[in-house]
């Protein structure tokens, strides 16, 4: 495995703010592409260019927001030349026009491959299922007595890991959560 790209759920600093979600998006025009980590919150407005249509944007990711790691290496060698997502992307490029109202037009092969590729993302090809992602409180739960065994952050981090477990906020969550957890007992 590459690296871990864990996109997850984050809760903004203050209580009235909805949580933010991050999303793995593909965004391809008429000359390029880009794959970019968004950050979504509630009902975030879209861009422009992607509101009209010349610049189309693909969610990579699941749609129902759940946590989640992305296979790196599945998706590097999708984006790889003769790659699943590299000859969708020329398809779509060459299939995509701009008409006189300056919003953006696919032809019948370009809306094929988008659809192809939507499909591959409502599969979560591209997400590693080796892995879950858990709340660091969640997980820890009430368990405090095997966590005083693991000890330090870094251990419980690396035995949830060896468990298949990807834990939001890392260490210092683990110590946020262990500190709650302990607290509870008391």
């Amino acid at each position: 495995m590459n690296t871990l790209n864990i996109l997850g759920r984050t809760p903004l600093d203050h209580g009235c703010a909805p949580a933010s979600t991050d999303v793995l998006v593909l965004r391809i025009t008429r000359g390029d592409h880009e794959i970019v980590t968004r950050r979504l919150y509630g009902g975030d407005a879209t861009p422009e260019e992607e509101w009209s249509g010349r610049t189309v944007a693909v969610r990579l990711t699941a749609a129902d927001d759940a946590p989640c790691v992305v296979d790196q290496d599945r998706l590097n060698a999708d984006l790889e030349a003769g790659g699943f997502l590299r000859t969708r992307i020329a398809r779509v490029q060459a299939g995509l026009s701009v008409g006189t109202d300056r919003r953006g037009i696919l032809d019948d092969d370009a809306r094929a491959a988008l659809d192809d590729i939507e499909d591959a993302a409502a599969e979560q090809r591209w997400v590693d299922p080796r892995f879950e992602v858990w709340d660091a409180k969640a997980w820890i739960g009430d368990a405090i007595e095997w966590l005083d065994d693991l000890g330090s952050p870094a251990e419980i981090v690396q035995e949830a890991i060896d468990q298949g477990v990807i834990l939001l906020g890392g260490e210092a969550a683990v110590e946020a959560a262990s500190a709650a957890a302990r607290d509870a007992r008391s």
